[in-house]
């Protein structure tokens, strides 16, 4: 069953006072909801910390005027701590929200918050500045912070403030998980883990004549093909894991052709040994599971069950001379889960 991370989420804009600080005041009073775009379900998948898990446009087109007596710079930031990627935390374990705000009044700049007006509205009691909220473009996004854990969450209260040189709050902006809401869900699904089901392999050559090999390059015919096998379990119902593999040279490890070397107790020379999956000749690469590993390559996709990665091997001339013998060669394969 699809495990199911369920955000509510609204804006509220409402203006609220400090009270007096230093003739620093708000005139008059507005309470406005704006209401960002319903959003389609988001999959994170494999999603790293970093990811903007939702992006929106708040439409903040009538919001209106927060009339203000200001005696300083303004500065729009978060009420909360400010946390990683420049975000506020929420009541979702791994998701922050963060704000931007571009062609802001007063000369907010563009970029994330905090940010803080290059000039300073000033107002008197009989004349106030006005500052409106709907000029400029707010946009919300979500953002991985951290691991994201199954579940139905709320999205908790998180705002943006308006404050003047001296600290006051003149209007807030608060992302609400209550009154009307507008759902936004976000699907976090388990994927299928898997272990190798076959360890060591032995594969079998046999005898080559040769008259086999022709030159450089010449092959011998493919043996009967051989699996790494997998069993995956533990993944939701029709969650896929993504299975890429590296295959290592025990021989020579720094390796990256697609010729495997002899082992060093062969007796034979001028030849050497290709893996292939399917009609591709795999090449081989560090031992190692990081994603973009050298000569990694994707053997497939599975969900709960067995999966199978088909091979095949066979001689290939790499000398103007071959000379029989024994010819056996080591490798290892390295399984990425992505």
């Amino acid at each position: 069953m699809k495990k199911l991370i369920q955000i509510f989420l609204g804006i509220l804009i409402a203006a609220c006072s400090s009270g007096v600080h230093a003739q620093c005041s708000p005139s008059g009073q507005i309470g406005i909801q704006v209401f960002a775009p319903t959003p389609p379900a988001i999959n994170p998948g494999n999603s790293q910390p970093g990811t903007v898990l939702f992006s929106t446009v708040v439409n903040n087109s009538t919001a209106g005027i927060t009339s203000i007596i200001a005696c300083g710079q303004l500065t729009v930031s978060y009420t909360g701590t400010l946390g990683p990627y420049n975000t506020e935390s929420t009541a979702i374990p791994g998701i922050g929200a963060r704000f931007s705000w571009s062609g802001g009044p007063y000369g907010l700049g563009t970029g994330y918050l905090p940010q803080t007006t290059t000039s300073a509205p000033y107002g008197s009691a009989g004349s106030p500045a006005n500052f409106k909220w709907s000029t400029g473009t707010i946009t919300l996004e979500l953002v991985q912070t951290g691991p994201l854990q199954p579940g139905n969450y709320s999205l908790g209260t998180n705002s943006i403030k308006l404050t003047s040189g001296q600290s006051s709050t003149f209007a807030q902006m608060s992302v609400l998980a209550s009154g009307t809401t507008t759902a936004l869900p976000i699907v976090v699904v388990q994927h299928p883990t898997c272990r190798v089901s076959t360890p060591s392999i032995q594969v079998p050559l046999g005898s080559v004549p040769l008259k086999s090999f022709s030159g450089v390059g010449s092959t011998s015919p493919v043996q009967p093909s051989f699996n790494i096998s997998l069993s995956c379990t533990g993944g939701d119902t029709g969650v896929m894991t993504s299975v890429y593999t590296t295959l290592t040279d025990q021989t020579n490890p720094t390796n990256q052709s697609n010729t495997l070397s002899l082992s060093t107790s062969s007796t034979a020379s001028g030849i050497g040994i290709q893996v292939l999956n399917g009609n591709t000749v795999i090449s081989y690469g560090p031992d190692s599971s990081v994603v973009g590993n050298p000569n990694q390559w994707l053997a497939g996709s599975t969900g709960n069950g067995t999966f199978n990665i088909p091979l095949t091997a066979r001689y290939v001339q790499t000398a103007p001379t071959v000379k029989p013998g024994t010819a056996n060669g080591i490798a290892t394969f390295t399984m990425s889960y992505q």
